[in-house]
């Protein structure tokens, strides 16, 4: 299965040779993301030397552990991820789906994604799923390789992803639901789901529109349209919106918090004695690797 170079450096020198030898920008992915230190991002993109120095004394100051990988150009359409069931002796069910938005932008956890069949690539994981005689749900990131038109596997992650209900049925059928089924010896049926099914992730989706705009890859008319066709929301349900609820507080002070937050990193930097940084280069390295990571490795790809 095609994927992007990756490296664990076990040295700063071993971690400035990979980044070198692969080419600006590299991703730089915590090992050991449950671990993280505070501002710590689980992915990012480490687009210079200075910030892959940032990021690897930020590493070295905890327990996080650094791994780099290759950066596969990214662009629309080009981020997909599958996810499926395998039971004993096959796959039971297979989905794909594009990611048309992701938090961080081209980086990170899904916060909008529709359902796109592709059989080649569907039978592609099959068959890798098949040759591992792997056993259970599983969530694979990819990306197209525009230089050479490949799926490059970004992430194999052996358990539930955080968008599966994307990939349901109308009969209610996903891989949670076809796990259960198959684990308790009974069939697993049900209609397989539509083509351009959409969920959205809302508590992400706006700071992920966010910069896509300023990249130029979203307009405001084409992001509010996405939201009104999404078919599924990570929180928001009319039978129960006391979670909605709860995330939107949550986010609300989170957004109050931060500021009073680094405030006080400030204050308590300069009663050391160590003078404040201004906002440069070193700053903005530290910014892109900044950030609570939502899970799971957080990644080029989910």
């Amino acid at each position: 299965m095609p994927s992007p170079r990756s490296c664990v450096p076990g040295t700063h020198a071993q971690a400035r040779a990979f980044a070198a030898d692969a080419g600006y920008p590299v991703v730089g992915k915590l090992t050991r993301p449950w671990q993280a230190g505070p501002g710590q991002r689980s992915t990012a993109i480490i687009g210079s030397a200075a910030e892959l120095d940032d990021a690897w004394r930020a590493c070295e100051a905890g327990l996080s552990g650094l791994m780099l990988q290759e950066y596969i150009p990214a662009g629309p359409g080009s981020d997909w991820f599958f996810h499926g069931y395998r039971g004993a002796g096959r796959c039971r069910l297979a989905c794909t789906g594009v990611k048309d938005r992701s938090y961080p932008a081209h980086a990170g956890l899904t916060s909008f994604g529709r359902c796109v069949p592709n059989p080649a690539l569907r039978d592609d994981v099959v068959d890798l799923l098949d040759q591992l005689d792997y056993r259970g749900i599983a969530d694979l990131d990819l990306r197209r390789d525009r230089r050479d038109g490949l799926y490059k596997l970004l992430d194999f992650n052996p358990r539930l992803g955080a968008q599966f209900r994307l990939f349901t049925g109308p009969t209610g059928l996903d891989v949670v639901r076809a796990a259960y089924l198959d684990l308790t010896g009974q069939e697993v049926t049900g209609e397989r789901p539509r083509s351009g099914r959409s969920f959205v992730v809302e508590n992400y989706d706006p700071l992920s529109a966010m910069s896509y705009w300023r990249r130029g890859e979203l307009g405001l008319r084409a992001w509010l349209a996405s939201l009104r066709a999404a078919d599924e929301a990570a929180w928001f349900a009319r039978d129960d919106v006391r979670p909605f609820g709860l995330m939107c507080l949550r986010m609300g002070w989170r957004v109050i918090s931060r500021p009073i937050a680094r405030e006080g990193e400030a204050r308590a930097t300069t009663d050391v004695g160590i003078p404040r940084l201004r906002p440069g280069r070193a700053m903005r390295g530290r910014a892109r690797t900044a950030g609570p990571g939502h899970r799971r490795g957080a990644r080029q790809g989910d």
